[in-house]
């Protein structure tokens, strides 16, 4: 107050005109960033995971590289804004000495995403390791399944004894089922053959009937191949079939 003229001023207390924000409202912000950020994340990764499973199996090493640069692109773009946003601030600043681009508020925002960006990678590598890691996972089951298909089909084996042997063995051991798949081909087993096994037989039992023909002395023909696939399925459990296999039938 002036004490002559009696008129007085007052200022707003909470930054330069009021400008700042109250920790409610930073916490507010904070949280919508970071759950907005998990949230793009996840939907992102099952979006590539929609697009690897619907892509035909001959476009799958395309569609991955595409998806590849796509996650390069979008991680670039994102550093160049965030820069760019910041360096606005302080350019106009410079250029201007305008305080007002220095506001608090606009600090507080800029602090504000760094913060946010920062619990996201923290939860990233830490609290949702596991979820990444699964989603990665699925993603990579995808592919080999893709490619296993592919190189099953060009070995001349139908699309049915693929889906069956895939169907028997299950995600995660797909990588097995090729190789089993393979080792039965390459040996000289039929088709029809290859069919019976893969419907009919379990993973730990196929493991025994391949060990058979590992073994053996001698080279199996189709009607041995008949006999012995007879043999395993009147074998009632595992310990059965593992004793005909190691008998070399």
């Amino acid at each position: 107050m002036d004490p002559e003229t009696g008129s007085a001023r007052y200022m707003i207390s909470g930054g330069i005109a009021g400008g700042a924000m109250s920790v409610e409202q930073v916490l507010a912000e904070f949280v919508a960033y970071v759950f907005s950020g998990i949230l793009t994340i996840v939907i992102y990764h099952l979006i590539e995971s929609a697009i690897l499973l619907l892509v035909p199996a001959t476009w799958i090493v395309g569609a991955i590289r595409i998806l590849q640069a796509i996650r390069i692109i979008v991680a670039v773009y994102a550093l160049i804004s965030f820069i760019y946003s910041a360096c606005s601030l302080i350019e106009l600043f410079i250029y201007t000495g305008d305080v007002y681009y220095l506001d608090v508020y606009y600090l507080q925002e800029l602090l504000i995403q760094i913060a946010a960006l920062s619990m996201i990678l923290a939860l990233n590598i830490t609290l949702l390791k596991g979820l990444h890691q699964k989603i990665e996972w699925l993603k990579n089951e995808i592919v080999v399944l893709k490619l296993t298909v592919l190189e099953m089909q060009a070995k001349g084996i139908p699309a049915d004894v693929i889906h069956n042997f895939i169907k028997t063995y299950g995600m995660g051991r797909i990588n097995q089922a090729k190789a089993t798949m393979g080792f039965f081909k390459d040996y000289g087993l039929s088709n029809d053959a290859l069919r019976i096994i893969g419907r009919n037989f379990t993973p730990e039992i196929i493991a025994q009937i391949e060990n058979t023909y590992v073994k053996s002395l001698v080279f199996y023909t189709g009607n041995d191949t008949e006999v012995i696939l007879i043999l395993f399925k009147q074998a009632s459990n595992l310990e059965m079939a593992n004793t005909l296999s190691n008998n070399h039938i």
